[in-house]
């Protein structure tokens, strides 16, 4: 088995028709400042590694990154904390990323292999909270329209995407598809993938759309 990049993971997404960010991976300081005033700020700044998963645990993201001098004093802290984290790493540069829009919802969707009924999606509450809180949905893929749709409504913090306390009504159509977009990559891939997590995704409100902004591909049986 081996864990795909961020990049080759979003690269197989869109091919897949999933939305996502725009995002770039450069190889040196200079070409990231480039892909970035290309893109407009702010932007996100990631370490680009196959042998760092978990990022933001060795301070390799940044996140609202401003300017161009912010970009490259990011790029300086990202490459220097790793190197001291990960020292044996292989690191390709740093991937660059279009930053989402303020407010939304962070959720998230992982895909396991179970050796005895095949693939099952994980869908809950996102970032950080995934892992405290626990409020979690799972389905055997494939997911129907009706699947996806009722692992929406299940989660406890559903009233927070449906408009609780004056908050704007989420994008949950947009969400519902992307599960389903997610559902049918994996079933198309069934023999390829292992594992699979998207998180965080972020739901903006009603027509702003639902989007992942990282994603980790384990394939099966690869070189």
């Amino acid at each position: 088995m081996r864990s795909l990049s961020e990049l080759q993971a979003k690269a197989l997404l869109a091919k897949a028709g999933i939305p996502l960010l725009p995002v770039a991976v450069a190889r040196t300081r200079e070409e990231a400042r480039r892909i970035a005033d290309g893109m407009g700020y702010p932007v996100v700044a990631k370490i680009a590694s196959p042998d760092i998963l978990h990022k933001s645990d060795i301070g390799g993201v940044r996140v609202g990154v401003a300017d161009g001098a912010q970009l490259e004093l990011a790029w300086d802290d990202i490459m220097a904390s790793a190197k001291h984290h990960k020292p044996d790493a292989a690191i390709d540069g740093l991937l660059i990323e279009k930053m989402a829009p303020g407010g939304g919802v962070e959720l998230m969707a992982g895909v396991t292999r179970d050796p005895v009924f095949g693939h099952v999606m994980t869908f809950g509450l996102g970032g950080v909270y995934v892992e405290i809180l626990r409020d979690v949905t799972r389905r055997l893929l494939p997911l129907s329209p009706e699947d996806a749709a009722s692992m929406v409504r299940e989660m406890r913090c559903f009233p927070v995407l449906d408009g609780a306390r004056g908050r704007p009504l989420a994008d949950v159509a947009a969400l519902e598809r992307l599960l389903l977009g997610v559902s049918e990559f994996v079933t198309a891939n069934a023999q390829r993938i292992e594992e699979m997590d998207l998180n965080p995704i972020w739901v903006g409100a009603r027509g702003e759309g639902a989007l992942p902004l990282d994603a980790v591909i384990v394939e099966r049986g690869a070189a």
